[in-house]
């Protein structure tokens, strides 16, 4: 924000430097859920950067794409899908069709496919999208990760599961070489790991990985972060399924606890760490607290 404010007071409020910063603020009120204000954010930039490049421009195939992501996450998935589609195009034209950023595009637009059921099309773009970074970067740069997300994403959609558990672990392999063994990224590929292995019935294996994701958390986010809540939640899950209900409680009123402190009384995931913490101790056989949790 104080970036922002001092590029439009010295280079002016319609440089493209400060549709840039627009987008970057853009990307953080996405992070929080903020999908509304990151719209608006976005589409001020692509005003400016029309003006500075004309209606066909990387940058503003960023932009575009950007807005296509924050509508599908507001539900608006035909105009997302739009979007991303028309971002696509111009990253093809601006860049050309096999340079890796324009890549990116394509994978964005197979998760816009993916939402809406076009399962096929979205296969499509990610093989793609993972086609142009294998040739242009190799089978183990990290900018392959979001295209196999994308394939995972898909073969689980169609009842694959072991084909994207292999997908996953891909993508874990590429993560520990490049990123180290305790970065925050990599609790979310353990975490993904973990829900397949669940639904593959490996429980024992499913919950090293999440035990494996919130040591990293642990480690490298501190204690209250609010994605431990995750793998407090994911643990819980996995207990009640084992039989472990009382356990699973505890580990579900640890989630609460931080869903409370860092996202509000209020809020939808703190209403999600509710059901959970209702259902285990339903399990439990606490009924009256379990009814309090789930009507809450």
């Amino acid at each position: 924000q104080r970036a922002l404010e001092l590029a439009k007071r010295t280079l002016g409020p319609k440089h493209p430097e400060v549709a840039t910063i627009l987008d970057d603020i853009g990307l953080i009120e996405l992070a929080q859920g903020h999908n509304k204000q990151a719209l608006a954010l976005f589409r001020e930039a692509e005003v400016i950067q029309v003006n500075a490049f004309g209606p066909h421009s990387s940058k503003l195939a960023t932009t575009l794409s950007l807005q296509g992501t924050a509508l599908r996450d507001l539900g608006n998935t035909e105009e997302a899908l739009r979007l991303q589609e028309r971002a696509a195009a111009m990253a093809d034209e601006t860049l050309g069709p096999n340079h890796p950023d324009a890549a990116g595009f394509h994978t964005d637009l197979g998760y816009a496919y993916s939402r809406i059921g076009k399962i096929d099309e979205a296969e499509a773009q990610h093989r793609r999208a993972l086609a142009i970074r294998e040739h242009a970067l190799g089978p183990e740069h990290p900018d392959l990760i979001y295209p196999l997300q994308g394939l995972a994403i898909v073969e689980e959609s169609r009842g694959r599961t072991e084909e994207s558990l292999a997908l996953l672990r891909r993508m874990l392999t590429i993560e520990e070489r490049f990123m180290g063994l305790d970065h925050p990224d990599l609790a979310i590929i353990l975490d993904e790991v973990g829900r397949v292995e669940t639904r593959l019935g490996r429980l024992d294996q499913a919950l090293a990985s999440h035990r494996r994701a919130l040591e990293i958390r642990e480690h490298s986010l501190g204690e209250g972060h609010r994605d431990l809540a995750d793998s407090y939640t994911y643990i819980g899950r996995i207990l009640r399924e084992q039989g472990k209900a009382r356990e699973a409680v505890e580990w579900h009123r640890r989630a609460l606890g931080v869903r409370e402190t860092a996202d509000g009384p209020q809020h939808r995931e703190t209403a999600h760490c509710l059901y959970d913490l209702g259902l285990s101790l339903l399990a439990a056989g606490e009924l009256d607290e379990a009814m309090v949790a789930l009507e809450r």
